[in-house]
């Protein structure tokens, strides 16, 4: 009686691969025609489950006998969690590949022959390793041209990483969108002001390169299988937009509405309220050198007011009282001031004049020293405030780009070096469009070329604005969305925009979770459950060592193991050395048919010679012995 044991070890790689493929989120089952109890001891040594079942289990079970279910619910429960059959046929590996799939299951499917066929071709993903028969080739979707399955999770993170990028893209163009929408749709309904144009373009030129550095982005992987979900991506899109045009309207709020910059960071204001403007207007108004001598001369008709701050001149002089107004309206066509004005001096204005009781007064559609006072300060402030708005909604806009391209905190995630170029290019431009704009670009229809109020509420004067063109007060002109530079405004947007990325990881975090993006959630349970694992392992593992067993280790003899054999984890690797295998000369009996092991030296060296494996350098070939 001989025996001739055979060993076939998976390659070296395997179970790396196996481990790696579990790692991504991807569930690994053996299907193999050979017996049960090799299909075990090899899942055991590729680190996979042994909850393994022969085909005729599975047979059984879908022709109704719920006694073979093993404590699953039904047939599709017991082919999604065991983890793999035994002893299957090719009908059987096409009908496994199917019931994966009608319960919503990707499926990708292995095979070198021709029995594997069928399952290729049902498979999502059929891949033919290195070596396939022609049948196998050609059922399949991928052909391997090298030995190993290592290049299957290469692809799979290759794959995974193009659908990051794609889906970081969606995201920040979704939430970008929503959020220029929100932003100046609010601000244009609630406070009737305007952005231009203009700068919406320039600020989506900018928002494209960000998008074209996207594509070349160091992104990780998602750690399970990725499927388009635009519901949580237009969820997400909206809460980020939604959020960030708040952080806008707040930044609005304050510098407009609040004197909060003006007190505390020392800035010029941009306060546009009506009582605001009307202190600072009537301030200015009252020390012109007409104000004074209406005061002066006029004690009857021109009065201080009962706060002591300004007077009643501005509200009832004419705008002709300004010099400066009064010439540039009698060379306009639009408005133009009486004949009288022009017969006094520049610091004075008309006494009553035959047939005219107030010459003074307010005329029929010219503004007074007040209402264009007000016009102008709230134009000039109001094309600053879009400087600042514009330098705000571009930083943090593209900063969030940063947000959405992973799962992890932003600040320590490192992006694509394209990514930063992209942005900080951008961020330049904005910053300078910002800090000089564009000079009062677009002018007002309806304009003076120069003006008397048009300083900052510091009274200095304000840069990077040469022409000084105003528009009239009392027309539409009023309300034109031009662009001055903010200056020193742009740090504000800077600070302002640093302040409000600190809660975008946290509300990421929040969306991640609540939508189970990505498998967030998932994820969490599978590395506790691996940590389990990888413990339950270890202590098996000191179980088995062989300085804690006194004695052989058996198990309870059954009729598959009458022996109570238990296998190896792992093989020695005296098992898996080619050069550890004796080699043995026989001799052959022609007549009898009889082989015996030889007893000549020379015939089992040179048999030990031809056989030789491998040979150290320098060593000799072994000699005979008699």
């Amino acid at each position: 009686l001989g025996l001739l044991p055979l060993f076939a070890p998976p390659r070296h790689d395997t179970k790396d691969t196996i481990e790696r493929c579990q790692q991504q989120g991807i569930q690994v089952k053996m299907i193999t025609g050979d017996h049960l109890l090799i299909g075990k001891e090899t899942a055991k040594m590729l680190g996979m489950g042994t909850q393994m079942f022969p085909s005729e289990v599975l047979i059984k079970v879908k022709n109704g006998d719920k006694n073979e279910l093993h404590g699953f619910a039904n047939l599709e429960d017991m082919v999604e969690k065991c983890n793999g059959f035994a002893e299957v046929f090719p009908e059987h590996k096409f009908e496994i590949v199917k019931i994966l799939q009608d319960i919503d299951h990707v499926v990708g499917m292995t095979g070198d022959g021709v029995n594997d066929a069928p399952a290729l071709k049902k498979a999502d993903v059929g891949i033919a390793v290195a070596g396939a028969t022609d049948a196998a080739r050609g059922a399949a979707d991928i052909v391997l041209t090298e030995a190993g399955l290592s290049t299957i999770v290469t692809a799979v993170i290759g794959a995974r990483k193009i659908f990051q990028r794609m889906t970081t893209y969606s995201k920040y163009t979704v939430a970008m969108t929503f959020r220029i929408c929100f932003t100046f749709g609010l601000l244009t309904v609630i406070y009737d002001w305007y952005f231009p144009t203009i700068l919406i373009v320039i600020m989506a030129v900018f928002n494209d390169g960000a998008m074209i550095a996207l594509s070349k982005d160091k992104v990780t992987a998602s750690p399970v299988p990725n499927s388009w979900n635009l519901t949580n991506i237009f969820i997400m899109g909206i809460v980020y937009g939604l959020y960030l045009t708040l952080s806008s309207w707040a930044l609005y709020q304050t510098a407009v509405k609040t004197t909060f910059f003006e007190d505390h960071v020392k800035l010029f204001s941009l306060n546009d309220q009506h009582d605001r403007l009307m202190e600072w207007c009537g301030t200015r108004v009252d020390q012109t050198p007409q104000a004074q001598w209406a005061y002066a001369n006029l004690p009857s008709v021109f009065k201080k007011n009962a706060y002591g701050t300004y007077g009643n001149f501005q509200e009832l002089v004419s705008l002709c009282a300004e010099p400066t107004y009064r010439e540039q309206m009698k060379a306009g066509d639009y408005l133009e001031c009486p004949s009288y004005w022009f017969n006094v001096p520049s610091n004075q204005i008309p006494l009553q004049v035959a047939g005219v009781s107030e010459p003074w007064g307010r005329l029929p559609g010219t503004p007074t020293v007040l209402e264009q006072c007000n016009t102008e300060q709230k134009y000039t402030r109001g094309a600053m405030m879009r400087s600042l708005l514009y330098n705000h909604v571009s930083v943090s806009g593209q900063a969030l780009v940063f947000v959405v391209r992973n799962q992890n905190w932003s600040v320590i995630e490192k992006a694509g070096g394209w990514t930063y170029v992209a942005f900080v290019l951008a961020q330049i431009g904005a910053t300078l469009i910002a800090l000089f704009g564009f000079g009062g670009y677009s002018e007002p229809r309806y304009a003076f070329d120069d003006c008397e109020y048009c300083s900052l509420s510091n009274d200095s004067k304000i840069p990077f604005w040469p022409n000084k063109t105003v528009p009239i007060a009392l027309t539409e002109s009023a309300f034109a969305a031009s662009v001055i530079g903010c200056t020193g405004y742009v740090i504000v947007a800077w600070i302002w925009s640093g302040i409000w990325y600190v809660l975008l990881d946290p509300i990421k975090w929040i969306l991640c979770y609540v939508l189970n993006e990505d498998g967030f959630r998932d994820n969490k349970a599978f590395l506790r459950e691996k940590k389990r694992n990888l413990a339950t392992h270890s202590r098996d593992q000191n179980k088995m060592d062989p300085n804690n067993m006194p004695g052989p280790q058996m198990a309870a003899p059954s009729y598959q193991n009458p022996l109570g054999r238990v296998s190896l984890s792992k093989p020695v690797a005296a098992v898996l050395d080619r050069q550890s295998a004796s080699v043995v000369a026989i001799t052959r009996n022609s007549a009898t048919g009889v082989s015996r092991v030889s007893a000549d030296p020379n015939k089992t060296l040179n048999i030990a010679r031809r056989s030789l494996v491998k040979q150290e350098p320098g060593s000799k070939p072994p000699a005979a012995t008699k």
